[in-house]
């Protein structure tokens, strides 16, 4: 079923900027391996203001929160 979902996200945001906001390495490690396989433009915040940084300069198309 995640297939399906990163199947569609591809289609439509096929070279997405994703920014993956976690405090913790392991679990924005964990994302980047799942998402890695597709063209996307991975991003990593390590807080809620680093990505609050992120975002301004960065813009991201697509923002995963832990």
């Amino acid at each position: 079923m995640a297939d399906h979902y990163l199947n569609a996200v591809t289609e439509t945001l096929p070279q997405a900027r994703i920014l993956i906001v976690d405090d913790m390495a392991t679990n924005r490690g964990l994302v980047k391996a799942v998402l890695g396989s597709v063209e996307f433009i991975l991003l990593e915040a390590v807080s809620g203001e680093d990505a609050l940084d992120k975002i301004a300069t960065l813009k991201p198309d697509v923002i995963l929160l832990d």
